[in-house]
């Protein structure tokens, strides 16, 4: 699994490609998200699951909780490009927002 970080003005873009199905990958993810959050260097981030071939509910419950601690530290957190062939939408938390595209996630996260 690759991890990507990119700054887009104010919004570090966390961009994730393979899948996210063991514990290992996931916590790898973990890790680099709540670094982000709990840094206080950004205030709003953007996971992009664009490359995510398959999610776990492992790997979905580890976003949500991201979520939790991101509304704790003061931190915008959303979700672009998960497909409805990995995760169908019905699935989506909906306090996660997911957009379809990066653009769109860019746009809303900038409003916040």
């Amino acid at each position: 699994m690759a991890i990507r970080i990119e700054h887009v003005g104010d919004v570090a873009v966390v961009s994730v490609e393979d899948v996210l199905t063991d514990g290992t990958k996931v916590d790898e993810l973990k890790a680099v998200l709540l670094r982000i959050i709990e840094s206080g260097g950004r205030s709003r981030v953007l996971v992009d699951l664009t490359r995510v071939q398959h999610l776990t509910s492992t790997a979905m419950g580890m976003l949500v909780r991201a979520y939790m601690q991101a509304i704790e530290c003061g931190v915008a957190l959303r979700i672009c490009g998960l497909s409805p062939d990995v995760l169908p939408p019905v699935t989506w938390p909906p306090m996660l927002n997911g957009y379809e595209s990066r653009d769109e996630a860019l746009k809303a996260l900038q409003e916040v």
